[in-house]
C-alpha cells in the first residue's frame, strides 16, 4: 500500500525535517528445509543486515532455534552441506535455490517500508501544482513497485509449486503465537532506545489495536 504523509523527522537524530511523498510495503516469507537437528527446531540462514536482520536473529532465537548471518554467495553451500536447515527469504529468493529447498512455511515475520522522501524546505519552495505532480508521480511509482513484487512474488511461488515444493500456510493460532512471542522483545526495544520510542511504540500500537 502506498500511504501519503506530511513533514515527518526522519530519525531519532536527524535535524531536518523531510516530507515523505510515498511509502512502499513489501512482506516477506519464510521457506525453509526444517529438521530438528541439533537439538533445535530449525536454524536459518538470514542475509540483511538491518532491523529486519535483527527482527528475525530475535525471532529465531526466541523459539530455539539458531541463525547466523551469511551473504547470498555463502548460501548454497550451507544448505548443501546441512549448515543451515532453512532460510528466511521470499519465493523470489527461493527460487535462486530452488534445487536445495523443498518446503515453504509462509509466515510474514516483517514488513518492510522504502520512502520517497523530499527535503521540507526545498518542497516547499515548489508551486502547488509541481508540488502535486511529484506527489503523484512518487505515489504512482511506489504502487507500481509494490504491484511489480507481488506479481513477481506469485510468479515464483507458482514455479516452485510446479517444481514440487509444499507450500504452508500459517495458521491462525501460530500468528498468533508468533506475535506474542515477540512483543516482551519490542518492550525491550523501545525501553533501550529511551522515553521517546517507548511513548512512540504505544501509539503505534494504540493504533494498531494490538
Amino acid at each position: 500500500m502506498t500511504l501519503k504523509l506530511e513533514s515527518a523527522p526522519i530519525g531519532r537524530h536527524t535535524r531536518a525535517m523531510r516530507t515523505v511523498l510515498a511509502c512502499l510495503l513489501a512482506a516477506f516469507v519464510f521457506a525453509a528445509r526444517m529438521t530438528r537437528a541439533r537439538g533445535t527446531f530449525f536454524s536459518a540462514a538470514v542475509q540483511r543486515r538491518d532491523l529486519v536482520l535483527v527482527l528475525v536473529l530475535v525471532f529465531v532465537r526466541r523459539f530455539g532455534g539458531t541463525s547466523i548471518t551469511m551473504s547470498a554467495p555463502e548460501v548454497p553451500s550451507a544448505l548443501d552441506r546441512g549448515v543451515v536447515d532453512g532460510i528466511f527469504t521470499a519465493g523470489v529468493g527461493a527460487v535462486l535455490w530452488k534445487d536445495l529447498l523443498k518446503y515453504g512455511y509462509v509466515l510474514i515475520i516483517n514488513v518492510n517500508n522504502s520512502y520517497f522522501i523530499a527535503n521540507t524546505e526545498a518542497y516547499n519552495k515548489l508551486s502547488p501544482d509541481l508540488q502535486a505532480k511529484l506527489r503523484k508521480v512518487a505515489e504512482e511509482s511506489a504502487r507500481w513497485d509494490q504491484d511489480t513484487m507481488k506479481k513477481e512474488e506469485a510468479d515464483s511461488v507458482q514455479t516452485l509449486r510446479a517444481l514440487g515444493y509444499t507450500f504452508t500456510n500459517a495458521k491462525p493460532e501460530e500468528v498468533a503465537r508468533a506475535v506474542e512471542t515477540m512483543k516482551p522483545y519490542w518492550d525491550e526495544w523501545a525501553k533501550s532506545r529511551g522515553p521517546e520510542i517507548v511513548e512512540a511504540l504505544a501509539k503505534v500500537r494504540t493504533a494498531l489495536g494490538r
